[in-house]
């Protein structure tokens, strides 16, 4: 909400893997408790704001709306700081390969 001023159509990307395999159901089942509403891929991508080309090259730009915050010179919110400092890039290479 915060970079676009609304609510957009989000894309839930889930890898097929080891981790995908263990979480799954944990995952599905909280979007569930928070009335997540699912909608078909093309629906989501109709949402304009996948138009938006944020130019960011890096290793570690993460998600979409991370790298539109980037390109816009917008600093991450401390939490998604840590959150990002906090990932086990290593472990989780190893599990999802």
């Amino acid at each position: 909400m915060v970079l676009f001023n609304r609510d957009i159509k989000n894309v839930l990307l889930i890898h097929i893997n080891l981790l995908t395999a263990e979480m799954l159901d944990e995952l599905l089942t909280s979007y569930e408790k928070q009335n997540t509403q699912f909608i078909s891929l093309p629906e989501a991508l109709s949402d304009n704001v996948y138009e938006i080309n944020p130019n960011i090259v890096r290793d570690r730009a993460y998600t979409f709306l991370n790298q539109v915050r980037l390109s816009r010179g917008l600093e991450n919110p401390e939490i998604v700081k840590k959150l990002y400092a906090s990932l086990p890039e290593e472990k989780l290479e190893k599990l999802c390969t």
